[in-house]
């Protein structure tokens, strides 16, 4: 199915009316489900070549990653922040 939808050289998908059509009708193998997906939800676009759309990949990972990172150390100020609460109220109560 692939090969009908790409343009066969550079991985530039063709024919996006098949691929809804494919996807629609339960047609994609399970190997390709997960780069029908990417296209489907615009995280790549039909336009790209397989090389841009890895680099893509990359892109979208590193910022995932610097985003948990972020969250994480937000999540650990936040502790840090409710731990020194608690410690003013008990000290409060005693």
């Amino acid at each position: 199915m692939w090969e009908e939808i790409s343009d066969g050289t550079n991985g530039h998908i063709v024919a996006p009316g098949r691929l809804f059509s494919a996807v629609v009708a339960g047609g994609v193998h399970p190997t390709l489900r997960k780069d029908c997906w990417k296209l489907l939800l615009r995280q790549y676009d039909f336009k790209q070549s397989v090389e841009e759309r890895r680099r893509r990949d990359e892109q979208v990972s590193t910022a995932y990653e610097a985003l948990k990172k972020e969250w994480k150390l937000a999540a650990l100020s936040d502790a840090a922040s409710d731990a020194e609460g608690l410690a003013e109220f008990l000290e409060h109560c005693a």
